[in-house]
């Protein structure tokens, strides 16, 4: 793992899937942008990613509107445009809610 605990790099899921999987780093590197070029293209597409016990990966219009610079005060019109969205699963979000708070 990295130096700060509270951050999961890609170096630290290769190793994670190298790990689990009986897998060279190369083949565990190629795992993983496989899945993220696969997850990219279908939201990318229109299409919905599900992945069990995770979420669901999306995408969603965001209307147009103005918009305010925080550092210049100008204002700015903003078209209306596609955005990522994640909804994350029953069984995460319980799992996350379940920790005991120390």
């Amino acid at each position: 793992m990295t130096t700060n605990s509270n951050i999961l790099t890609t170096e630290d899921l290769i190793s994670s899937i190298r790990a689990s999987g009986g897998v060279t780093k190369a083949q565990a590197h190629a795992i993983l942008e496989g899945l993220k070029g696969t997850i990219k293209q279908a939201v990318h597409n229109g299409q919905q990613v599900r992945i069990h016990s995770v979420g669901t990966f999306g995408r969603a219009i965001r209307k147009e509107g103005t918009k305010r610079n925080p550092r210049t005060q100008e204002t700015v019109n903003v078209p209306k445009h596609y955005v990522v969205k994640f909804k994350v699963s029953r069984d995460f979000r319980e799992s996350v809610a379940s920790i005991p708070i120390a």
